[in-house]
């Protein structure tokens, strides 16, 4: 929560003044029952009052006036709404590095989980469209809002061959690019990639053009260590083993040019984590809802209630 003018809640001190000032009210009148000389008719007045219902009606006024001075402080609080229409297209990187046990279970398997923790927590307005690529980008989730059908799709994430960062960059701006030009971005890309483009048409800068063409940011996560290995076959099907480092400088490219983020996922945890983190945050604008209103409404309220109970309850001679 967010205080427009904090200084305004200096006027709390009221609360402590108004308590010293009833105490001080309530001395004055037992000095004064104790001068009354009719008992009778004392007996009577005391017998309408009670110590609890004057203490009371104090706390409803002692709130009134903190509600009434947050109020003058008008406080704000700021939400993450998503906006109208927005769409999100994951792109996963499903080369075949991309089963490298540098990253547990292997990369592919903790980008699938990754994505399921995406879905958690994306809003259910949002529609998300899944595209795998290696050799060529295929898409296995047109954007839905029925996130059930991304998490079947997940399920078809399988190893290919080679990677087409550009490509798939392309794809995935076809699927997402607004129908109508908006000022704030309503789609967004997220791609996770574990290595350099091998294949493909487009460069992937090139890509990321056509995304900042169509005010699709990207974001991007480089998926693995400097270590992580795979294993390659060669033309005549002997095996060899290769290193696999994740391409942090062409990913880090794609997300500026697009004006989205770069991220560094070494681990599985790190993964979900990030994709958990986009989920709440991708193609959402922050809205400030004023709470001035409610504070004041609660504090004459409160006001209210303490002045008709204070009348209420007041002794009276018979």
């Amino acid at each position: 929560m967010h205080l427009e003018s904090p200084f305004a809640l200096l006027l709390l001190l009221l609360v402590p003044g108004a308590l010293a000032g009833h105490a001080l009210l309530w001395r004055r009148r037992m000095r004064y029952a104790i001068r009354f000389t009719n008992l009778d008719v004392l007996e009577g007045v005391a017998a309408r009052s009670s110590p609890w219902r004057s203490r009371l009606t104090v706390a409803l006024f002692a709130a009134a006036i903190a509600a009434l001075c947050v109020a003058a402080a008008r406080p704000t609080v700021t939400t993450a709404d998503a906006t109208k229409g927005s769409t999100v297209v994951l792109v996963v990187d499903t080369s075949r590095s991309m089963e490298a046990t540098d990253v547990t279970p292997t990369r592919l398997d903790a980008a699938k989980t990754a994505v399921d923790r995406f879905l958690d927590r994306v809003p259910r307005s949002v529609r998300v469209g899944l595209v795998s690529f290696s050799d060529e980008p295929t898409v296995l989730v047109a954007p839905t809002s029925d996130h059930r059908r991304v998490r079947d799709g997940v399920a078809l994430l399988t190893l290919g061959g080679g990677t087409a960062i550009g490509d798939s960059l392309a794809r995935a701006v076809q699927l997402g690019r607004p129908s109508v030009p908006t000022a704030r971005p309503s789609s967004a890309i997220v791609l996770v990639s574990d290595g350099s483009q091998t294949r493909g048409t487009l460069t992937p800068l090139a890509g990321a053009r056509r995304a900042l063409r169509a005010n699709m940011p990207v974001y991007t996560i480089a998926l693995g260590t400097d270590d992580g290995m795979t294993e390659l076959r060669t033309i005549d099907e002997r095996k060899q083993i290769a290193i696999a480092p994740p391409d942090r400088d062409t990913l880090g490219r794609i997300a500026t040019t697009t004006y989205g983020g770069f991220f560094d996922a070494p681990t599985a945890g790190r993964l979900e984590t990030i994709y958990g983190d986009l989920g709440a945050a991708v193609v959402t604008v922050d809205r400030r809802h004023d709470l001035a209103a409610g504070f004041l409404g609660a504090g004459l309220a409160l006001l209210a209630g303490a002045a008709l109970l204070g009348t209420a309850w007041r002794p009276r001679l018979p």
